[in-house]
């Protein structure tokens, strides 16, 4: 028979988003901010739209579509404008990173949608022509962009307690900093520049009554337009979500296998290399989150150089984790806080950049470091001259001098990636060899030549790896897992909170028959961040034959066992200081699975 198993893993993998378009955008971008984006949702907003047991009636709705080709989000943008009786229009519009990967989840959130999202976002930047917004000292053709808003999202009720301590936030007013209430439909769809103590746009209470809707502060009564029941005020009340997709600027022949590459990649950090600096415009801090107490598999960089006449050259590269806890250590380094001088395995480049060699399973290596730096070949690097600055120099001193990030094809003899003297204003960057003097673009100093340049850097998880250690291991097949550490704040007991965010395979399988006569649990984890993965694997004859009924008891699985299990077998490394667990084969063992107290 198909053996099978379920288990916990300390791990993670990315849903990510997709590309196609199902209807006509109508809503004119006045923001500018949106420009290459791609059209979610457009809605023409109701005065009393009734949405407690119905989704919305967007006009526009390819979230499906969207979801159909797996590409990485980016950013995601609203836009939002009010049309008053005498014709005259307030518009917003502002974009973010990506606070969900699930395009049903980014539109009006709904009891449907199931989008709950009280939290910090990054890299936030708005532009508005309303005078409530930021008391009109906003400059509608500047705009604003701030490294952190706030956005409270969900179709529940609230009050004004500030529940998450936003900076500024009055605990007795409704404003930016508010508290979901887990009962009632009132529904808040609000977004924030908390440092600019300001509403950017408020949609509220659109399950039953006349909504609440506007931009900027309210002048009058609560700021983020609790109770306003204004919606009637205006007589057009356009709605658009908006997604931008990271590698939207590869080539089509090239993007299928770039997203595929970087499918199971989360972003980690985002370099603005433009002006240079040792730290990333964006911390993309829940991916790093998500990533914390996990190995690595792969690590990937995307780098764009935008010209000044608007062309982009690109470069794609990915490989295997240098090592497995490598986490802190993917971006720019500072201050000599790692060091990489090493060759890679596995690489993948994908770039437009006439002359770069493209493929799989190329052999590389990387030369990044944040000191000073000379010609010699100090690692042997076969093919490299120690008479010039190329794929194999010698790094120098400690602490912060030039710098060097450069990412080569070894074979080809040929720099990938270079970003170097990364603490100045006019940094060195360049994709490919240069063509004249020094081919890493050692004091090329260039970056002022170019509209901008931007370095991302991913990196995916490595799916419980000491699962191959366990006994007998190999011969199972995931049912379901997710991640522990991601969820720890959740009530699993409440529907749509426990998340199988690794995989979730049990109803395609009790759908398709498949048999099993022995079930396993699996967890593994890291007692801090640089040490060695833990893991223990308890296995046990079938207990029942529904495969979906052998996963977390919480309330709507409907699961309870209580009662011995036979031919118990157990695997681990956990040390005998750190858990008492004995491993090897026993005949019975018991199991106790319920969602109630005991």
């Amino acid at each position: 028979m198909l053996k099978q198993t379920w288990g916990f893993f300390v791990s993670s993998l990315i849903i990510l988003c997709a590309f196609s378009l199902t209807a006509k955008a109508e809503i004119v971008d006045q923001s500018g901010l949106l420009t290459g984006y791609s059209t979610v949702y457009e809605l023409d907003v109701p005065t009393n739209p009734g949405y407690k047991n119905t989704n919305p009636a967007y006009s526009v709705n390819n979230a499906a579509t969207l979801a159909a080709k797996n590409y990485k989000v980016e950013k995601i943008g609203y836009y939002l404008s009010l049309t008053k009786s005498d014709n005259t229009t307030e518009w917003v519009g502002v974009t973010m990173d990506p606070f969900t990967t699930d395009f049903t989840k980014m539109g009006i959130p709904t009891f449907n949608s199931g989008a709950i999202f009280q939290q910090y976002v990054t890299n936030m930047t708005y532009k508005s022509n309303a005078a409530t917004l930021n008391n009109g000292t906003l400059n509608a053709a500047a705009g604003i962009t701030v490294d952190k808003g706030n956005i409270e999202f969900w179709p529940n009720n609230y009050n004004k307690n500030n529940a998450i301590n936003i900076p500024g936030a009055n605990a007795n007013t409704y404003d930016f900093g508010d508290v979901r209430d887990g009962g009632g439909d009132y529904g808040s769809m609000q977004i924030h520049d908390y440092q600019n103590k300001t509403t950017i746009m408020a949609l509220n209470n659109w399950n039953n009554a006349v909504t609440c809707i506007g931009i900027g502060n309210r002048p009058t009564g609560d700021p983020d337009w609790t109770f306003a029941q204004n919606a009637g005020d205006y007589t057009e009340r356009k709605l658009g979500v908006y997604t931008k997709f990271l590698f939207d600027d590869v080539t089509e022949a090239q993007r299928a296998a770039v997203e595929a590459d970087a499918a199971k990649m989360e972003r980690v950090y985002q370099y603005d290399v433009t002006h240079g600096g040792r730290t990333p415009t964006t911390d993309f801090t829940a991916n790093v989150t998500s990533l914390s107490g996990m190995p690595l598999d792969r690590v990937g960089y995307y780098y764009r150089i935008t010209k000044n006449d608007g062309t982009i050259d690109y470069a794609y590269v990915s490989y295997d984790a240098l090592d497995l806890t490598s986490r802190t250590k993917l971006g720019v380094p500072n201050n000599h806080n790692f060091v990489w001088q090493k060759g890679v395995n596995n690489m993948t480049v994908y770039s437009n950049v006439d002359g770069i060699v493209n493929g799989t399973g190329l052999t590389g290596n990387v030369e990044i470091w944040s000191t000073d730096y000379s010609q010699q070949n100090a690692a042997n690097v076969p093919g490299a001259n120690g008479s010039t600055f190329d794929f194999g120099d010698q790094r120098n001193g400690s602490g912060s001098g030039y710098g060097s990030f450069q990412i080569h094809n070894t074979t080809a003899k040929q720099t990938v990636i270079a970003y170097n003297h990364h603490g100045v204003t006019n940094p060195c960057v360049g994709i490919g060899n240069r063509p004249t003097a020094d081919t890493d673009w050692t004091f090329a100093d260039n970056a002022g030549n170019y509209a901008s340049v931007t370095l991302d850097v991913l990196a995916s998880p490595a799916i419980a790896p000491k699962m191959a250690e366990a006994t007998n291991g190999s011969q199972y097949s995931v049912v379901q897992g997710l991640r522990i550490s991601q969820q720890m704040t959740a009530n699993w007991n409440n529907a749509n909170t426990l998340k199988y965010d690794i995989v979730d395979n049990a109803a395609s399988m009790k759908t398709d028959g498949v048999l099993f006569d022995r079930i396993g649990y699996y967890v593994e984890y890291a007692p801090t961040y640089d040490s060695e993965l833990h893991y223990a694997f308890v296995s046990m004859d079938a207990f029942t034959d529904d495969i979906t009924k052998i996963g977390v008891p919480n309330v709507e699985s409907g699961i309870f066992w209580q009662q011995k299990v036979k031919n118990l077998e157990v695997s681990t490394n956990v040390p005998a200081n750190e858990g008492i667990i004995t491993a090897g084969k026993f005949h019975e063992g018991y199991m106790e699975f319920w969602p109630s107290n005991y």
